[in-house]
């Protein structure tokens, strides 16, 4: 059994800043020009984690891409990932909709009123959720 196979469902389901570093050292194992790892991760690493990041680039460094625990694994972390930066896009758009909403109904009220100030704070507001939908939808190309 390899560490890829040992380590799965670890590799998989936890959720904390240590697992997620060896996640992204799973993806720059299996695509360096796509994914980086950094290392000075390693000074946030527990001594498990440690043994864990230590025998995944062991068994790397002796099977390679041959190793299809290795692959399925990358490629889950690859759609986890996605899923999860589709669900955050989603939930941007709908800001940004709620965003476009109060704009249209302040624009209404402010040829009554001055509520300028109010506009001009949604419109930051929404060239902010624009800006962040453009950084995601980056990321979510280069998801491979």
């Amino acid at each position: 059994m390899t560490p890829f196979e040992q380590y799965r469902t670890f590799l998989l389901n936890e959720h904390d800043p240590a697992v997620e570093s060896l996640r992204d050292l799973t993806l720059a194992l299996h695509n360096s020009h796509a994914y980086q790892w950094r290392a000075r991760d390693l000074s946030d690493y527990d001594s498990n984690h440690l043994e864990v990041a230590w025998q995944l680039m062991a068994s790397f460094q002796r099977h390679g891409d041959e190793d299809p625990s290795f692959r399925e694994i990358a490629a889950e972390i690859v759609v986890q990932r996605r899923r999860a930066l589709e669900q955050a896009i989603a939930t941007v758009k709908q800001d940004a909709v709620r965003v476009r909403e109060a704009i249209a109904t302040l624009s209404a009220q402010a040829e009554k009123h001055d509520g300028n100030e109010l506009l001009a704070e949604r419109n930051r507001e929404l060239l902010e959720l624009e800006t962040e939908l453009g950084i995601m939808n980056e990321r979510l190309e280069k998801l491979v």
